[in-house]
């Protein structure tokens, strides 16, 4: 029986690793440069890739993907040299004479999984980090957006180097037949559950960026009309398709009806009168999703949209009303343009609700009352928080973006994605002109006093 390729690729990066030089700040710069020239010298092909695959357009493809890689890149190419120094620290009192040190070292070879929805941000972010933290590479490119993966390929190509290699082998069994030191998938929980089972096999680190119903949450205290804003926008932002979307809607009953309303009037100003016909409207990535998404249609009372088009995987922008926690609507995921409302008296009770759930990736809060952000800060558990905003979480390098629970483990962004691709070696250092007699047997007399003083 013939070898798995992708294990051949793997071994070939292992010694790439072992020759040293990934070790070189210089050398992992020289590639993030080139990974930075890469990306501006295919702007157009991103974009092109990006409309055929999900209908993006070019403001929505460079605000969401291009202009966050364009930061980080420049983000991490200013402060290497920074994050890669060894830091002195107290060796404390027992080990005196002696230092201690913290060495920033590389894993070694590292496994990087792309997903659809925002195919070039959450494929080369993360490889952004683990080529900064000195480690080889092997991508897993992303599935459906066949567009998007054929200019990734590309891409990665033009840095003609060893330490970065495509995966010759789309399926992920075959993918993760292989042995790495270090594993960071984004996409599926039920994928993400399978990569876990085998990272225990070898007792591999990982990172698991999933999902999960992410809810947002509307008190009387809010300004309505910048919820119904950003609301609108987060929720439909790329039809739907993002890991951070908020996935429903809880609305305090008093002001429920004057939201829908203004909710109804951003979708019309953001869209237009027919969505189908806007720019800045994307498309439902696959046949799958699309026929998954519309057999959810038929629950609740549409506030708006319920409009689709199977010829070129449309769903216009959708809110439902009459929902409750035992509908289809509420039962997984949305990942799509079907946002679902429910209303509720007393935000302890949202809290009592949520604490019975799994733990989401992002919970969204839209209020002006302190105590109702501290309520909810403390008492619900989720991998990040926005507080009168949704989705722009994603835009501060220096907030940790990571999940929790069922929603995922591990964080990434900015300097955090570096230090998820790098193993913090302690070192401890000590001199051979001093010595105290403290710790060597006999341990008795004096010793034994000094040892009972400071067991006290």
């Amino acid at each position: 029986m013939p070898e798995n390729p992708v294990v051949q690729q793997v071994g070939i990066l292992r010694s790439s690793f072992d020759s040293g030089r990934t070790k070189e700040v210089s050398a992992r710069k020289k590639i993030l440069k080139k990974l930075l020239a890469a990306l501006k010298n295919n702007h157009d092909e991103v974009l092109q890739a990006l409309k055929s695959d999900l209908n993006k357009s070019e403001g929505e493809a460079v605000a969401s993907e291009l202009a966050l890689l364009y930061q980080t890149l420049q983000h991490t190419l200013k402060r290497l040299c920074w994050w890669s120094r060894s830091r002195l620290v107290s060796a404390g009192i027992f080990n005196f004479p002696a230092y201690g040190r913290i060495m920033p070292e590389p894993y070694g070879v590292v496994l990087v999984g792309g997903t659809w929805n925002y195919p070039f941000l959450l494929t080369l972010e993360p490889l952004i980090g683990a080529i900064a933290a000195g480690n080889t590479v092997l991508v897993k490119l992303p599935e459906s957006a066949d567009s998007s993966a054929g200019v990734l390929r590309k891409i990665i190509a033009e840095l003609a180097e060893p330490q970065v290699v495509i995966s010759t082998n789309d399926a992920w069994d075959n993918v993760i037949a292989a042995r790495y030191d270090y594993i960071f998938y984004t996409g599926s929980e039920r994928m993400g559950r399978i990569i876990m089972r085998k990272a225990a096999e070898t007792l591999t680190p990982l990172t698991l960026e999933l999902g999960g119903k992410s809810p947002c949450i509307v008190t009387e205290n809010a300004n309505l009309d910048v919820a119904a804003k950003r609301i609108v926008w987060g929720k439909f932002l790329n039809a739907g398709q993002t890991c951070v979307a908020p996935d429903y809607l809880l609305v305090q009953s008093s002001v429920k009806e004057p939201l829908m309303r203004k909710i109804r009037i951003y979708v019309q100003k953001f869209y237009g009168a027919n969505p189908q016909d806007c720019n800045d409207f994307g498309r439902i990535v696959s046949d799958f999703h699309f026929k998954r998404l519309t057999e959810l249609l038929g629950n609740g009372r549409l506030i708006c949209g319920g409009e689709n088009d199977a010829k070129i995987r449309y769903i216009a922008p959708t809110v439902v009303d009459m929902v409750d926690w035992d509908s289809p609507l509420m039962q997984q995921e949305i990942f799509g343009p079907i946002l679902p409302v429910m209303e509720f008296d007393t935000l302890p009770e949202v809290v009592a609700d949520l604490k019975m759930r799994p733990k989401p990736l992002a919970l969204y809060l839209f209020s002006s009352s302190r105590a109702e952000k501290a309520l909810l800060a403390t008492q619900c558990s989720s991998g990040g928080m926005a507080v009168n905003d949704t989705v722009m979480q994603l835009a501060a390098p220096k907030l940790p973006f990571g999940g929790i629970g069922a929603s995922g483990m591990g964080a990434y962004h900015g300097k955090k994605t570096f230090d998820t691709f790098t193993h913090f070696k302690s070192i401890l250092h000590k001199f051979t002109w001093g010595e105290i007699p403290l710790r060597f047997p006999p341990l008795n007399g004096w010793k034994l006093l000094i040892i009972r003083f400071f067991s006290r």
